[in-house]
Formats: structure tokens, sequence, C-alpha cells
């Protein structure tokens, strides 16, 4: 089935290749773009015509050519950063040479767009602009998100790390980790960077900086080096891979532009950018040059805590043209360097930890479009992509053992003699975490066009190379960050060498049509697309030699339009399924073994030279063979309607991912020889002869990376915007959403109950069914007054952003085991007969009355602020407030505990220089 829809993905453009290619028309347009207050004229202006199906950029006299366009219906955009997109459409009768005039942004002007527009004909993807941008006065990429429908307006914390969850309440690790961000054509990775020991998240100071398995952390992309954000909540086009949950696509600054500083202070954030585009001597191009340094400090009151961001970019393009083709060049380098600190006061606590990291990002990139314009592939584009980070993590931290404790010896297996690590001592280590990526993608796109019906090929095959270069962490052996204690048993991390671990090496293909005809009035946008993809692993794993397919598809049906009291009327319905795939990450794949140190004798004199510890050490794999790649299936339903200037969009969307990553508890028990009472007298350092001996079997549990995440997203998305009211200067939008949010295991799931019977640890263990189904679901609205006074260069936003309601619930399940097994290690039935059992008893989980009640958050919202004031023509003025009101009312939960929601207003100030 999907080999045939790759198949009629590709011969429905043939076709009318075959057909068209003799008897269509062709047409030129040339012209020229001049700067509407001088005359000059302006070079490297990107000129499009019809949703990109042929893209230029005009040369230093400011003129461009399109050659080929097979169409008479015409749509010419033209983008330049630091002036105002122009967008005309017309019928072409014969070639055509334009005049266009563009002017530089400003707010003096009538029309100004501050929020984030929809792409032609996809209302769940939103294309987000530079003055969009600079208007929300963001910190990081992050702070974006609220311009999206179902977001919330967020401060811009960066003393943590930043994701975006799309589609969704809270957050999720798979949902992180599945957002694909893509940056010039190139995708960003967040598969390479790892953990060298295994339970790092469980230290509480890091567990809110880490991201291994969680994406990518947004606090580390600047929005000043960005032109344009495209964020795609839906189905992204088969050119874009490795992702599962939606993706944020970004476009550099580029061209010749004016020096920028830009200057942002908040309590919490110090920011300053400065950034200009160079136009080169000759036809040898421009250049644009960025650098921007960002401090947070999340409490003022407290200076040990901050978090530091120095960035620099460096972009380059041209145009030449060898051989009569048209090349369009772009080399990019980006550096980014920051520092995250945290140390406790040693004044007021004796036990204090401290943290430092320091991570360094590198990237090159280059990307060369070739424009053929043949009657059988109009263009070819190359991108290459190297991209290396260092991630070194000093860190200090005071631990503190419950009882003898050996220390772990690398290299050590089986039976072997111990060193006792002191009850309390101070541990500081080192951890290097160095992700490498390699991405390359060529691609080619056609167009054939035949009446009023047009073809856009696109197709392409792209390449990756994903390995860490770290050294793992370097410790003190005999003073080892992280113990796991349990029952008189020790199991400590052991480094590793992440350099030695194999890299991630996936080789990927696709193919996508876009159909564009026209039946009467009706007008049809048809893209149907397919992707496959191959991870090369060792022919151990399931997922070596697969080739993963996904199949895409988007359909627009823009009905006739009418009138209705003079209003014109029109309507356009949108539907599309598609699939996406995500690769697990190395840490997935290669995760560190788990070590068991069973104390098999632990004899104790008043003279130290005379006490012995044996310790009998067993290595365990946490390799999962059979772990796949996760797969999300999106189906989407919209309607789009327009009366005059007032329109609504909505989407139904549902999304269900099945086999999301996580970790799953693995028991089994051990046996081992133990040594008891002494059976001869003992006057100097004893040997286990000495020692009556016996077998003992405890069990022990190991986490193993699985596909156990089952995720249901659905839901509805709204945008709502009305008519200008001329008298107020002001224009009124609503958006919002409804999410509704579904997660629970997708595989059974073991547990055990952590208590003592007969001064031993409780042995058995329980195999319960998928459960923990948790839900949780909200409504929300955002309604934006807009109002412009272009007179004054004034812009100012009054939101209104209410939550309807929010909702989490835990289902009910009964918390009974299916089965059991003890020390024996086999798998028995789970009967009322074993309930009963005064042992087995406590594998049944009990819930109180309160837990599987919903929890209910009563309607909220609050007011926001933001406003712009230029003052001529080298100076912007910003300042926002959140929350300068907000009603949150107290409410009571599940537990029939009052909660009280403490709010207070955030604030901040931008000054924007243009010199």
């Amino acid at each position: 089935m999907k080999i045939a829809f790759l198949t009629g993905t590709i011969l429905s453009g043939l076709l009318y290749a075959q057909s068209g290619l003799a008897q269509q028309k062709q047409y030129t347009v040339t012209g020229k773009i001049v700067d509407q207050s001088s005359g000059a004229p302006i070079d490297f202006a990107v000129v499009s015509v019809n949703d990109n199906s042929h893209t230029t950029l005009t040369n230093q006299d400011g003129n461009f050519t399109l050659q080929q366009i097979k169409t008479n219906q015409c749509t010419l955009s033209v983008h330049l950063l630091g002036y105002s997109d122009y967008k005309s459409t017309f019928t072409l009768q014969n070639d055509t040479t334009l005049l266009i005039p563009l002017q530089l942004q400003s707010f003096y002007l009538n029309e100004v767009e501050v929020m984030g527009t929809t792409k032609s004909n996809n209302e769940s993807s939103s294309v987000i602009d530079r003055v969009a941008m600079q208007y929300v006065q963001p910190a990081s990429l992050a702070d974006l998100a609220q311009l999206l429908p179902g977001q919330l307006t967020i401060d811009g914390n960066l003393s943590q790390k930043n994701g975006i969850a799309l589609r969704q309440t809270g957050s999720d690790n798979n949902s992180t980790f599945g957002l694909s961000i893509i940056a010039d054509g190139a995708p960003l990775s967040n598969n390479a960077s790892m953990l060298s020991f295994s339970n790092s998240k469980s230290d509480t100071d890091l567990s809110s900086k880490l991201t291994v398995n969680e994406g990518i952390d947004l606090r580390q992309l600047s929005t000043d080096h960005i032109q344009s954000v495209e964020v795609v909540r839906g189905i992204a086009s088969v050119k874009y891979g490795d992702l599962t949950n939606g993706a944020v696509i970004t476009k550099a600054k580029s061209g010749r532009t004016p020096l920028q500083i830009r200057l942002k202070l908040n309590p919490i954030n110090k920011l300053i950018y400065a950034g200009k585009g160079f136009k080169l001597p000759g036809k040898a191009g421009n250049i644009h040059i960025g650098a921007d340094v960002t401090q947070a400090t999340p409490d003022v009151r407290n200076n040990l805590e901050k978090f530091t961001r120095i960035s620099s970019q460096v972009n380059y393009e041209n145009r030449i043209t060898p051989f009569d083709k048209e090349l369009l060049s772009q080399v990019k380098v980006l550096f980014v360097t920051t520092a995250d600190g945290k140390k406790d006061d040693a004044d007021l606590m004796k036990r204090y930890d401290t943290y430092t990291s320091r991570y360094n990002r590198i990237q090159a990139l280059t990307n060369q479009k070739l424009n053929l314009n043949l009657n059988w592939i109009n263009s070819i584009e190359a991108t290459i992509s190297a991209d290396y980070s260092t991630d070194i993590l000093n860190r200090s931290k005071q631990v503190t053992l419950n009882g003898p404790t050996p220390a772990p010896i690398e290299g050590m297996l089986g039976e072997h003699e111990g060193i006792y690590l002191p009850t309390e001592y101070r541990s500081n280590y080192k951890t290097e975490n160095k992700p490498f990526s390699l991405f390359a993608q060529l691609t080619g796109t056609s167009l054939f066009t035949k009446d009023a019906t047009q073809n856009r090929l696109l197709y392409g095959v792209e390449h990756r190379f994903e390995k860490n270069l770290g050294r793992g962490s370097i410790y003190d052996p005999l003073a080892p960050p992280y113990i796991n204690s349990s029952f008189g048993a020790a199991g400590a991390a052991r480094n590793r060498n992440l350099s030695e671990i194999p890299a991630m090496q996936t080789t990927s293909f696709f193919a996508e049509n876009r159909l564009l005809t026209e039946v009467g009035e009706n007008k049809f946008d048809l893209t149907l697309g397919l992707r496959g993809s191959m991870l090369h692993t060792s022919s151990d794993y399931a997922l070596s030699g697969k080739i993963h397919v996904e199949p895409r598809a988007n359909l627009y049906w823009s009905l006739p339009s009418f009138a209705i009291a003079g209003k014109d009327i029109e309507v356009g319905i949108r539907t599309g399924y598609g699939e996406q795939v995500k690769y697990p990450g190395l840490e997935y794949i290669y995760p560190n073994a788990m070590y068991h140190d069973g104390i098999a004798l632990n004899y104790f004199s008043q003279t130290e030279e005379n006490r012995l510890l044996v310790v009998n050490t067993q290595k365990y794999d946490r390799t999962n063979t059979m772990l796949t790649a996760a797969r999300n299936r999106i189906g989407e339903l919209g309607l789009q309607v327009s009366v005059g200037d007032f329109k609504v969009a909505g989407t139904l969307f549902r999304e269900q991912m099945k086999n999301g990553f996580g970790y799953q508890s693995i028991y089994q028990p051990r046996s081992f020889q133990r040594y008891g009472n002494p059976i001869t007298e003992i006057t100097q350092k004893p040997t286990t002869d000495q020692f009556a001996s016996y077998t003992d079997t405890v069990m022990i549990s190991r986490s193993v990376p699985v596909n156990i995440s089952n995720t249901v997203k659905q839901g509805f998305e709204y945008d709502i915007q009305f008519p200008k009211i001329e008298a107020l200067y002001t224009t009124v939008q609503l958006n919002g959403a409804y999410y509704h949010t579904s997660g629970s295991y997708s595989m059974p799931i073991y547990d055990t109950y952590s208590i003592f019977i007969n001064n031993k640890p409780y042995s058995y263990v329980g195999k319960y069914e998928a459960t923990d189904q948790r839900v949780s679901s909200r409504f929300n609205t955002n309604c934006f007054f807009n109002t412009h006074i272009p007179r004054f260069g004034l812009f100012f936003t009054t939101t209104i952003q209410c939550i309807w309601f929010e909702r989490t619930q835990i289902k009910e399940y009964a918390g009974v085991p299916v089965s059991y097994f003890g020390k024996d290690g086999i798998e028995r039935p789970f009967t009322e007969e074993s309930a009963a059992d005064p042992e087995l008893k406590y594998l049944v989980k009990t819930f109180s009355n309160s837990y599987f009640l919903p929890s209910k958050k009563p309607v909220s919202f609050g007011v926001n602020l933001k406003a712009t004031k230029e003052l001529g023509k080298h100076l912007r003025c910003s300042f926002y407030v959140n929350r300068l009101f907000e009603y949150s009312p107290s409410y009571t939960d599940n537990h029939q505990v009052t909660r009280r929601n403490r709010t207070t207003p955030s604030f901040g100030a931008e000054l924007m220089i243009t010199l």
C-alpha cells in the first residue's frame, strides 16, 4: 500500500509532464526592486512567485528574472530584512517587466503585522517574521511559542532548560524529543547527547538542566540571529524527518542592513545585541554579522545561581551565474557559548553543593541552490552542515551513605576485596559530553503544468552522522558521585568513555508532489508525499536494515466564492493524514551498564588493618535490541471562512503515538555466596575461609529503554480575526485551543514493595497490566487588542488571556497484578488465593478514595500589556507587563487540599537603536 502511495505521488506529476511539456506556454517575469524613498536599487532581495515555485535574488542593480513560469496566474512576493514584505497577484498574458518599490519597516506605515501569520492553505503552520519577533521581545526561541494558538504567555525564564510542547497540556520528554529544530535547512541534532552516569538525572540540581533524551535546550538559540520562524504543529513536509511532534524552521538574518543595537532589561534577564549587514565589493555578495550577550539571574536576591549566553553568527550569501544558470550560495558560521552555574552559600550551609556547566557549540553550514530552469527540472539544492558541541560539567557534591558501602572499582567483577567508602565525603567530578553531527541533503524540484493543473515535485536524499566524542565522567573512584544503596546491597555507576560508543547513521529518501488544479470554480491543493529512512546499526538490533516509511498527505479545497449583503464570502476545507517517525537517540540505543555490588562479607575490627570487606560484583547489560522507532500518526480536519475582513479558522486534530520512548524496570533474582559467622578464631586480617558460607538470593532491578509510552493528543485550535475598528485604530484577534492529552503505558510494568519481612527485604515482584493512565485537558482563549497609530509610530497591545478550565485525572484501575515471581524467577498467575497470602498481599496496590478523582482548576484570566514607540528613524522603545491584573482563585484539588495560585507581575523594557 505504501509503495503504491509513493508510485502515485511521482507518476501523477510525470504523466502531466509528458502530456504538457510541448504545448504549455511559458512566461518570463523581469523587474527591478528599488527603495521607495530614495529610488536606489536593492540587491539580494528574495523574489518568488506562486508559493516559491520559482525563487531568485536581485542582483547588485536590483534586477531579477524569473523564467519558465508555466501558469498565467501569478502571485509575486518580495522579502528582504528591514523592509516590509511586498505581495501582488496578477494575470500573465505575455512576458512582463515590473518596477517594485519597497518600504522600510516602520510603525509609521499604515499596515504592520505583529502576530504570527498562517502559511498558505495550512492552518497548522504559523510563520513569525522579524517584526513579530521584535514585538514579542524574546530572550530565546522558546518565547515565540506564545504567538501560537493554544499557547500561554511566558516570562522567558533562562534559569532552567527551555522547550516547546505543541498541542498538549503540560510537557513530556517524548514531545520535546520529537520536536525538530531546523536552521537554514539543517536539523539540530538531539540524538548524540549522552549521560555518562545513568542516574545523573536523580540529581535535583541537574534535573532541570539536562536535556538528554529531551530535545534541544532552546535557551541556546538566540532569536536575534533569526530573520523568520515557521512552526509546523501538524503534518510536516516529507523533506523533514526524524521528528514526531512538529518542527520549528528558522531562517538566518542575511543581506545588507544598518547597524542595529538591541538592549533588553527585566528583573531576571539582561541582553545586548549588535548586528549589521555589509555589501562586499563588486559582485562578492553580502555578509551579515551579529553577536549578543545574555545573562539571567532567577532571583535578584541571590547571585549564586546565574546563566550566561554569548552567541555570534556570520552569514554570507551571493548570487552568481555560471554557465548562464543562477547559483544562490549561502555559507553560515554560528558560535554559541553558555555558562550555567549554581552554588550553595557555604556560610549558611555546612554541606554545600556547587556545579558549573560550560557549553560551547560551533556550526558551519553551506546551502547551494542552482536554478536550472529546464523543462524537466527547475532546481537542485545541496545543504551540508557540521555541528560540534562541548558540554563540560564540573560538579562538587556532598555524599552521605546509610551504611557500609564499597567503592566501585573499575574492571572488577565476581568476588573481590572491596574498599570502604567513608560514611560522608565530598565528590568532585567532571563530565565531558561532546556531541558531533554531520548532515547532508540533496533535493531537486520540478514543475509541470497543463491547462489549469500544476504539479510541483520535490524529491531528495539525505544522510546523517551523529556521534559523541566526549570522555564521559572523570572522578576519583574512592569518592564516586552517585551511589544506589538498597537492602544492604550497593550499586554504583561506573564511568564509560562516550567516544567509544558507535556513531548513529541514518539514510533517508523522500518524494512529494503538490497538485494544484481547478474543477469549475473549485480549487484543489493536494500534497502527497512519502519518506523512507533507515538506521545503520548492528544486525543484533531490530532497527537494523529496516526501512521506516512515512506517508503524508494534505488536501485543501477552496469552494466557489459568493456574496451575501455585499460581503464576499470564501470557504476552504482542509484535511490531512501523516505519519512521522523519530529514532531513539544514542542514550536509548547504547545505555550504560548497571553494576550490582553485593556485600559478601563485612568483617569489622577495632584494628583498622584487620577489617575485611568482600564484594561480589555482577555487570548487567541494559541494552534492548528490540527497541524500535517511535511513530506518531496525525489526522487533521480544518475549516476556513472569511466574510470580508472577518476571518475564522479552526482545526480539529488527533495524534497517537503508541510506542514512545521510556524506561521499564526489569527485576531478576541474583544468587551469590555470602559469609556469615567466623568458624575459627581471628587474630589478624582474615580470609573468607575463616567464615561459614551460604548462598543468598536477592532481587535486583535495572531500567531498560523500551517503547512504553502511549500518548493520544486531540482537540481543536482556532483563530478569529475581526475587521479593523478604524475609529480606534484597533484590530481584535482571538485564538486559542482545547487540548485533551492522555498518557499511559503501552506494555506491562513490574513493581515490588519496599519493606522488610523477618529482617529481610521483600522478594516478590508483581506484573501489572498497562496502568496509570493520566488524562489532562485545557481550554483557553487569548484575546488581542492591537492598536496601531501610524502618525505617532505607536503600537500597543492589550492581551486578555483566559483559561476556561484545566482538568487532570488518573483513570481508575484495580492495582492487582496479573502474575508474580519470587527468588526462583518463575512467573505464576496472581489469584484470589495469592491476594490472601500474608506475603503476596503486599503486591496489591491500594489507593485513597480521592486518588482517582479529577482535579479541576476554575476559570482564570490575566491582562498583559505590550507597547512599542518609534522615535524618529533611529530609536524604538518597547515595554511589557505580564499579569498586570490576574484573577486566579483558590480551589480544592482531588485530595481536598486548598491550592492558592500566587502570581506576581512580570515586566521589562527594550531599546532598539538603528544607525
